[in-house]
């Protein structure tokens, strides 16, 4: 479908936005089943383990489900890939301060009058810097889609059933004003 991602019914309702006409043709909202379990899968990692055991553990609750898992594996895998790529730009740039970002590399030159090969060294930009720039992308758009960012988690709050809009939530005190009553709350 074309155009905006639909919001979802339980966050418009929150907004005061909900229009019901429209919402009886929507039909209800899915809801997977199951929490995502905290072991990670057994092909994993040392890093990777260890990031997926920490995206679980403070991930808000009954967010990750089980049909979740190969987004979060996305996820962990790019998180590991960019420590370790950082890890390994930060080796370069301790060995030259001078230079960060740059890798030098040596190449073979023409013989010099003598006949004796030289050698050129030339300065690239680290290789690092793209597996890293990669990464991020992907982990920010995976981010966005398991509720990881700031900007994403209001998106998914309403899938707790049990969550209660707290008194001092900007939402909150927009509901009074578009009611023009408070709530008895």
């Amino acid at each position: 479908m074309p155009g905006r991602k639909p919001k979802p019914t339980a966050l418009l309702k929150l907004m005061g936005t909900a229009n019901v006409t429209r919402l009886k043709e929507r039909g209800p909202e899915p809801e997977a089943p199951g929490d995502l379990l905290v072991e990670p899968p057994d092909w994993f990692s040392e890093g990777q383990a260890a990031s997926w055991r920490y995206a679980v553990e403070n991930a808000p609750l009954h967010i990750l489900r089980r049909v979740d898992r190969g987004m979060l594996t996305v996820w962990c895998e790019a998180e590991d890939r960019h420590r370790r790529a950082t890890e390994a730009q930060a080796t370069l740039d301790r060995r030259s301060p001078k230079m960060p970002f740059m890798m030098a590399r040596k190449r073979k030159g023409m013989d010099d009058p003598d006949g004796k090969p030289t050698t050129i060294t030339e300065l690239t930009i680290s290789p690092y810097l793209a597996v890293i720039t990669a990464a991020a992308g992907t982990m920010a758009r995976a981010s966005s889609d398991l509720g990881f960012s700031p900007a994403a988690r209001p998106r998914l709050a309403q899938n707790n059933p049990g969550a209660a809009v707290p008194n001092d939530s900007p939402w909150h005190r927009l509901k009074v004003l578009q009611g023009g009553r408070k709530d008895p709350a």
